[in-house]
């Protein structure tokens, strides 16, 4: 944000982003012996799904904030087609560049009205998020959106893929969450 938005970093907040990483290298260390930095080091070298996440946290960060520069330019409806068709075309270029462009086919007949709803959802999902960002301070809303998401991931995890709830996976969820909140709030 210090180039977009400016603003630095306060005290308050460096404590958050410590107590996010610490328990993000926490829980994406491997379970094993030896002492926690060369298990550490195993799960990030060893791992794809960790470098992955990194890449992915790394533009979940950029993405409010390009939103909120966008914003003052552009209406919310031009901006959420002009990301949508992003999105699409990017997705049509990284299958073509796998040679599988063609190979991509429309959902059968039965599923095309779970599409329209998803469709419709996500529609009205971003457009509420363009205009909260528009009235909001984008660090409010992210505390707000990136702490629930942290719980509710623990929820969906259970619900579609059979994960179990653990005392680590909530305890863990609730200090990111908490770093969350002391990065984007600023209390003092």
């Amino acid at each position: 944000g210090w180039p977009l938005l400016g603003g630095g970093l306060v005290l308050q907040q460096w404590c958050g982003i410590c107590c996010g990483t610490a328990v993000a290298l926490v829980l994406s260390t491997s379970r094993g012996e030896g002492p926690m930095a060369s298990r550490l080091l195993r799960s990030f070298f060893g791992e794809r799904g960790v470098r992955l996440m990194l890449w992915v946290s790394l533009f979940w960060a950029l993405a409010p904030l390009a939103d909120k520069v966008a914003l003052r330019s552009a209406r919310i409806g031009v901006h959420g087609l002009v990301l949508s068709g992003g999105v699409a075309g990017g997705m049509a270029l990284y299958l073509a560049a796998r040679g599988r462009l063609g190979t991509a086919s429309l959902p059968p007949r039965e599923s095309l009205g779970f599409l329209a709803l998803g469709g419709g959802i996500n529609v009205v999902a971003l457009g509420l998020q363009f205009i909260a960002i528009s009235g909001a301070v984008v660090s409010s809303f992210e505390a707000f959106k990136r702490a629930l998401g942290l719980l509710l991931a623990i929820v969906s995890g259970r619900i579609f893929f059979g994960e179990a709830i653990t005392q680590r996976k909530v305890g863990a969820g609730l200090v990111m969450a908490a770093g969350v909140v002391l990065v984007l709030v600023r209390f003092f």
